[in-house]
């Protein structure tokens, strides 16, 4: 029986344009990241995407900006990671204005048409607050001043955070005849002028978004009737709920096993690996409604968590203090040493057991939610093509097994062989990686069979 839903998401809105309204400091460093803004905006529209089309579109376009925004948290870690510091202006001006045009791109045609949608969906089921404000034809109501108003706070924050990141172009350029040469010199004040020049303008786009969502919220009429035709069209259609669920899982528990991979700058991990157990619980409880009450894997997870936590944080102190080859012969960082390899070693041993109370789920849908044998599959009869799909399946997700504890095996052949063996790293990331591999491509596979078996319902 499907859960009935009153609430068709716009709450989350206003919250989402709080994150939204201000630029990044320096053209990267967001206080309120944007990516959280998209992921808010994604939630709030999702019920109402599968009511109209133009909600729809809004929704495609706000999922790519998640990506976009994510890029954009994740390259601080290559500005200040990976490119030198004489590239580094260069290379900043090149990731701000990458995001700021997939901004204007993706945002803009993500909020048009979610307005387009409320103009929709207020025009069938007669909306006073969409088209409030608006005496005659030639008058522009509330959602076409709000709509205009977000295009152009989308193109003025895309813009002015990149602006001063020009001023990179004029550094090595000294000679008589260019008077901007020293314009680097004051890129943080350039900076600071333009946050202060944008943030009134922000401020009241926050104001007229909020005060316009709310007067949707309060359009009661308005939100019963969409309501209830979410509860008449929508919500009979129990395998929605469910192919989406799957879908939004498994990609985020594939992102979540791609963060267990371990690059290393000057020996500490760019992405640490904390944030593999993070995600991962995260895609399990997206899924936690088609799989069985199961409290193993987020205990495990939790554990996995503390110790990879301990891991990267006794790294970080670790070469600090020592280096691997000092601890070949130096009392104190052989004492270290061997502390990091306990460390790493109760890791990993988390990991595994993470990574097998995690299988039990990935059969449960395997088992319930798929059903149908690829065409190849011969003249079976229906018994016999259920049989072969989820042995074909279930027998990948043992291989997943074996190959995390392969790349358990890795990560501890890594820590105890670094100071000697100069291929180590090499065993613990093509270990790692052939997990990654095959997980994402087993729930790409565990998806797809879901797709065919309710692809005619």
């Amino acid at each position: 029986m499907v859960k009935e839903r009153k609430k068709l998401g716009l709450g989350l809105l206003p919250l989402a344009a709080i994150f939204l309204f201000n630029p990044p400091i320096g053209g990267f460093v967001d206080p309120l990241p944007d990516v959280i803004a998209y992921l808010l905006l994604f939630a709030g529209l999702r019920n109402l995407g599968d009511l109209n089309y133009h909600m729809e579109e809004a929704l495609a376009s706000f999922r790519r900006m998640i990506v976009v925004s994510a890029f954009q948290l994740l390259s601080f870690f290559w500005l200040f990671g990976v490119s030198s510091p004489k590239e580094r202006p260069v290379s900043i001006l090149l990731v701000v204005f990458t995001v700021s045009a997939l901004e204007i791109l993706f945002a803009m045609k993500g909020f048009r048409e979610m307005f387009e949608g409320f103009l929709y969906l207020g025009s069938r089921h007669g909306s006073s607050a969409v088209f409030a404000g608006s005496r005659s034809e030639r008058d522009k109501n509330a959602t076409e001043k709000t709509a205009f108003f977000t295009s152009l706070f989308i193109v003025v924050k895309a813009l002015f955070p990149l602006l001063p990141e020009f001023a990179s172009l004029t550094i090595g350029t000294y000679n008589d005849h260019n008077p901007l040469w020293f314009l680097y010199d004051y890129i943080s004040l350039l900076r600071t002028f333009a946050i202060l020049l944008f943030l009134p303008f922000g401020i009241a786009w926050l104001i007229k978004f909020t005060k316009y969502i709310r007067s949707l919220m309060q359009d009661a009429p308005f939100l019963d009737a969409l309501t209830e035709k979410y509860r008449a069209e929508v919500l009979p259609k129990e395998d929605l709920f469910l192919r989406r669920a799957i879908r939004i899982g498994t990609v985020i528990l594939s992102i979540g096993i791609c963060l267990s991979l371990d690059v290393y700058i000057d020996y500490i991990s760019v992405f640490p690996d904390f944030l593999c157990p993070i995600v991962l619980l995260i895609g399990f409880f997206a899924l936690r409604s088609y799989t069985k009450r199961d409290a193993r894997f987020p205990i495990l997870a939790v554990a996995n968590l503390l110790s990879s936590a301990a891991v990267y944080f006794y790294s970080i102190y670790f070469y600090d203090h020592f280096t691997m080859s000092l601890a070949l012969y130096a009392e104190k960082a052989l004492l270290a040493y061997y502390t990091f390899c306990v460390l790493k070693i109760t890791d990993q041993i988390f990991f595994m057991a993470m990574m097998l109370a995690l299988l039990p789920s990935l059969r449960h849908i395997i088992e319930n939610y798929t059903g149908f044998a690829p065409l190849n599959a011969g003249n079976f009869n229906s018994e016999d093509k259920l049989r072969y799909v989820h042995g074909t399946l279930n027998r990948r997700v043992n291989v997943l097994f074996a190959l995390s504890i392969l790349a358990a095996v890795g990560s501890i052949f890594y820590i105890l062989f670094v100071r000697t063996l100069s291929f180590a790293w090499w065993v613990e990331f093509l270990t790692c990686l052939a997990l990654v591999f095959y997980f994402t491509t087993t729930l790409r596979a565990i998806t797809d069979e879901v797709e065919s078996k309710y692809l005619l319902s």
